[in-house]
């Protein structure tokens, strides 16, 4: 955690390609680092922290991580050669 006096703003454009998406006005995540996503209490485990996803970014996080999860599912998937399903991307979520 970080203490900073920096515009939110500044750290999401230097880090868009980084893997890293807003939860909600005060904090920046990356998508790596999470544990688990509790959709219906709207929030993401990091560690062992929980951490509230606001309620306007609730759906665009959760699509830009799943969008991810899928990127990874691809890369995993045409690395062995077999085919991307969506039952096989909701197991991994």
């Amino acid at each position: 955690k970080y203490t900073t006096y920096t515009p939110l703003k500044t750290f999401e454009d230097q880090l868009k390609n980084a893997e890293f998406e807003k939860i909600n006005r005060n904090t920046l995540i990356n998508l790596r680092a999470i544990n688990r996503i509790n959709v219906k209490e709207s929030y993401v485990e990091v560690g062992n922290q929980r951490l509230v996803i606001s309620r306007n970014n609730k759906q665009f996080f959760i699509e830009k991580y799943m969008d991810k999860l899928e990127s990874i599912a691809i890369h995993v998937i045409n690395s062995t050669t077999h085919e991307v399903t969506k039952s096989t991307l909701g197991a991994l979520s």
